[in-house]
């Protein structure tokens, strides 16, 4: 349920309020590298967390933080009329029709569909409150990633300046203007729940019993679209941004279980790696996070409807874990395809994607895509139009083609710019990383089959790569016989064909 907190009940919420605090810390700080003041090392909590704050809650029925939000009046101190007023090119709207949104906080423990849905319900909530209490204008100030997905959401909203660097992350302030229709719009974006109501609590569902009816990874046909519609972005474009792909959960479990790697790796050799740029591989042995983003149902289906038409199976191409640190120049531009010497322009060899374990800022080096540039005729051209820079927040997904021109940017900023590359390419191709060398026998045999074959413990038909005319596959159940009989892997097509031969042959012999 969603819960209104205000001077008047706070004193009811004390574990809830302390617990939202904690994840704010979790969130702000750990995850998004905010400098931010921590009290007790514990809890973040600022100058305007008081009494005249109000705070949007949901909790889950064993009273857990799932998400939050706090609303500021702008008649008195706040965030974006106190501290960042040169974020709007005109006066900050203040008054007591307007309230300052702030904090959006979603649990870290959250999976990216129940993020989805625990944000749409703050946001559902927020819109009746403000409603009810006759407020007709909201404001804010956000990260651009953020910016874009608030613009998007089917209100009223426009932003009151250039965005602007702000701790080295382009940042802007927006205003949301709020009327009877405003439901209605964010409804059609598949954001509002349907039917305003001042009693909105009396609607909400208990999160479990809801989200497993609204998780679209737990709803096959939900996942088919998604997975359609990304993959014609991805043909039109070259590039996608799937926002909330993974939890911050996972995220952050990456990046503890990377950590020291990162402190205890050198800097890459070489103008291409990057003089200012750490990077280092095997990923699927550093993090038990990993696994599961290598087999994102998403990703996994997007890959399947591009490089299907083209190979018998895929393969995983690359884990690599990559940090720029401050100083680290721009990339030269290059399309990963080109590491194979055959033909351009027919067929796609390899899909990217990019997933940040910080934010991504063009400050600090954020991805930089040629739009449009994997069509066959750009393909020999010097790059034209400016790049697009990805900006993103942890938790998303930037896919690309190995057919577009892309590169790393130079981070200016004073933090370094972490995230993973995992990539898969065609079966029947080298792997950028040898994945037999990262992961012999007696590691792979702790994966599940589905991630071993991934790998390559696979046969490509037909009969490629295979060990003593099997699948290597069969390394990674026990002892192996010394003599093994060669056993065909072929295609459905050279199967029949061999069929019709070997009939015709019979009928000939008798």
């Amino acid at each position: 349920m969603i819960q209104i907190i205000t001077a008047a009940n706070k004193d009811q919420f004390r574990s809830e309020l302390l617990a939202m605090f904690e994840d704010r810390k979790l969130v702000f700080v750990d995850l998004l590298k905010w400098d931010l003041a921590l009290t007790h090392g514990r809890y973040e909590i600022d100058q305007f967390d008081d009494d005249d704050a109000v705070y949007l809650l949901a909790n889950h029925t064993d009273g857990s933080h799932l998400g939050s939000m706090r609303l500021l009046r702008t008649d008195r101190p706040h965030i974006l009329g106190s501290i960042f007023p040169q974020l709007a090119d005109r006066p900050v709207p203040s008054g007591s029709d307007t309230l300052e949104v702030t904090r959006l906080c979603l649990s870290p423990r959250l999976r990216a569909a129940e993020r989805r849905h625990v944000r749409d319900r703050l946001i559902s909530a927020m819109t009746d409150y403000a409603l009810t209490n006759r407020i007709n204008t909201l404001t804010g100030v956000a990260r651009i990633s953020w910016l874009a997905q608030i613009l998007r959401m089917g209100w009223r909203c426009e932003t009151l300046g250039s965005p602007k660097s702000i701790d080295g992350a382009l940042t802007g302030a927006f205003r949301i203007d709020l009327d009877n229709d405003t439901p209605a719009g964010l409804a059609n974006m598949g954001v509002y729940v349907a039917g305003t109501s001042p009693a909105f609590e009396a609607r909400l569902q208990d999160f479990q019993r809801s989200s497993a009816t609204t998780s679209a990874m737990h709803r096959p046909s939900a996942l088919t679209d998604a997975i359609d519609s990304w993959t014609e972005s991805l043909k039109t474009t070259g590039y996608c941004v799937i926002p909330d792909a993974t939890s911050l959960e996972c995220v952050a479990q990456i990046n503890d279980d990377l950590d020291a790697r990162f402190a205890a790796t050198p800097f890459c050799e070489g103008g291409f790696y990057g003089p200012r740029t750490k990077r280092f591989g095997s990923l699927l042995k550093r993090s038990a996070a990993v696994p599961d983003l290598v087999q994102h149902p998403l990703i996994l289906g997007i890959t399947q409807k591009l490089l299907g038409p083209w190979c018998d199976r895929f393969n995983l191409n690359l884990t690599q874990a990559i940090e720029i640190h401050p100083g680290a120049p721009a990339q030269f531009p290059h399309r990963d395809q080109d590491m194979w010497q055959g033909e351009k322009g027919r067929l796609e060899y390899l899909i990217n994607v990019i997933w940040p374990l910080t934010e991504f800022t063009a400050e600090n080096g954020a991805t930089r895509i040629w739009p449009c540039s994997h069509y066959p005729g750009t393909l020999d051209l010097p790059p034209g139009e400016k790049p697009i820079v990805a900006e993103m927040a942890p938790g998303s997904a930037l896919i690309f083609l190995g057919s577009t021109l892309h590169s790393a940017g130079a981070n200016y900023a004073r933090s370094a710019r972490r995230g993973l590359i995992l990539s898969y390419c065609l079966g029947w191709l080298k792997p950028f990383e040898n994945q037999w060398l990262c992961y012999p026998p007696d590691i792979a045999r702790s994966f599940t089959p589905e991630l071993a074959a991934l790998i390559g413990y696979s046969q490509h038909r037909p009969n490629l790569g295979n060990y003593e005319g099997q699948s290597p596959a069969i390394l990674l159940n026990g002892p192996v016989p010394d003599y093994l009989p060669a056993t065909d892997a072929l295609r459905p097509d050279q199967q029949e064909q061999l069929a019709v031969f070997m009939a015709r042959s019979e009928s000939s012999d008798s």
